[in-house]
């Protein structure tokens, strides 16, 4: 019986995270091209930047992807810290999205939908079709491994120790805050840390009392992700992530605080559990959005010294594995870099030029010095062109993909000639050599 639970409990767990990083890729490859136009939204003002955050969220599945994605952004130099925060609160309301999904418990339709999604995947030679089939091949492996979770925890029933400690939950929030940060950071996920929550709560073995504790654990636990992505980034980058762990613990503070009232709120949203978990989850993500949102510049100043330090004010590279996943942004973010090397590149010539004619051998040692820029820039570009195209693409990305890698080239091209040009210059400055006033013209 023991080792029914693990596997079911596991097993229901792993078909529930890859139905929602399935049905997310999907939604994001039909709406890929056009989440760039979506994220071009984002203003200084906050308030879009929280409806922006809702709907990539939405698409993407995950509000530790979208935080991730802006660590990402903010690395980049796409956004600033202060557009940044808008879309973390967003993206906590997009993330629940996922949870009233998983509420629903159409699990009579699990088979049904993977039977459909898998024939639109393999059969369908349009892509529109085969996203839609990964969307609704998703959606079925969610339920299917909701379904398995519940048939195999509730089993758990006949263990007392197990059921007293899910109990015990009810009279000791902080615990459950704690079992549901564990239980997030384990699994990376707070759909799915709430899927299994839905679980317990379908075979009895946890009341509203205990599962609201642990719901502010799993928005807490989600901020992980972010955390550690933003190890090695900006400045920036890690006040994003610092910024989204803030917020979801001072809403949990919050909302411990009127705990009693809360959850008396709650009851009166629904008469099913599975039901009152998902509203208790998007109800806390508005709510701690709608009372923090006045109070952004302050909470701001508190992560700028919780984080403390200067920006280095050296230009960012636009190039950042964290945009991967997104191609469509990932591609963007390679046009500017391909700018930034056009521009040097320019700036080349035309130092080795100005250095011929004037004989400076300042201008020689400054276009010497870039040639390495381009040179690195050439092989950073190119290799990440080359990771862009291992992702799911559309064929307008692989078109561009196919003529950046040719201006590249193109432009590293340029950049030897300038070098060679400075080379040449120098040789006859050493030997003596002057040309003559019609070979110079």
């Amino acid at each position: 019986m023991v080792q029914q639970i693990i596997f079911g409990t596991v097993g229901g767990l792993g078909l529930l995270i890859y139905g929602i990083q399935l049905m997310g890729d999907g939604l994001q490859q039909v709406a890929g091209d056009r989440m760039r136009k979506i994220l071009s939204a984002l203003t200084d003002k906050p308030l879009m930047g929280v409806f922006v955050g809702a709907v990539v969220t939405s698409i993407i599945q995950s509000s530790s992807a979208t935080t991730v994605l802006l660590v990402g952004f903010i690395n980049a130099g796409l956004i600033t810290l202060t557009q940044a925060v808008g879309v973390i609160m967003g993206a906590n309301i997009g993330t629940t999205v996922t949870a009233q999904i998983i509420a629903l418990k159409l699990t009579d339709y699990a088979m049904p939908a993977i039977g459909l999604g898998f024939g639109l995947t393999f059969f369908c030679k349009k892509s529109l079709y085969k996203n839609i089939g990964r969307i609704v091949l998703g959606l079925g492996l969610l339920f299917l491994g909701l379904s398995t979770m519940s048939g195999a925890v509730k089993f758990l029933r006949q263990h007392e120790a197990i059921s007293a400690f899910l109990l015990s939950l009810s009279r000791n929030p902080l615990l459950g805050v704690l079992a549901g940060i564990i239980v997030t950071v384990t699994v990376q996920s707070s759909s799915a840390s709430i899927g299994l929550l839905l679980s317990l709560s379908a075979s009895g073995l946890i009341d509203l009392s205990a599962a609201i504790p642990i719901l502010l654990g799993d928005n807490i636990g989600t901020c992980i992700t972010a955390i550690f992505a933003s190890i090695g980034a900006s400045l920036s980058a890690k006040r994003a992530a610092v910024f989204h762990t803030v917020f979801n613990i001072i809403g949990t503070v919050i909302v411990l605080l009127l705990l009693p009232y809360y959850e008396t709120i709650i009851r009166h949203t629904s008469g099913n559990i599975a039901h009152q978990i998902a509203n208790a989850h998007t109800l806390f993500n508005v709510a701690n959005t709608i009372i923090l949102f006045p109070f952004m510049s302050l909470l701001i100043k508190m992560v700028i010294k919780i984080v403390p330090g200067k920006e280095e004010e050296e230009r960012l590279n636009y190039l950042d594995e964290r945009l991967l996943n997104t191609p469509a942004i990932a591609i963007g973010q390679v046009k500017n870099e391909i700018v930034y090397m056009g521009n040097t590149v320019h700036e080349m010539l035309g130092l080795s030029i100005n250095g011929f004619f004037n004989n400076d051998h300042k201008l020689f040692q400054k276009v010497i010095k870039k040639e390495g820029v381009v040179d690195l820039l050439e092989k950073d570009i190119s290799h990440y062109l080359v990771k862009i195209s291992q992702r799911r693409i559309t064929p307008q990305i692989s078109q561009q993909i196919s003529s950046y890698m040719n201006i590249i080239n193109d432009l590293e091209r340029i950049g030897d000639h300038s070098e060679n040009l400075t080379k040449l210059a120098q040789r006859l400055l050493d030997g003596k050599a002057r040309f003559t006033p019609a070979a110079m013209d």
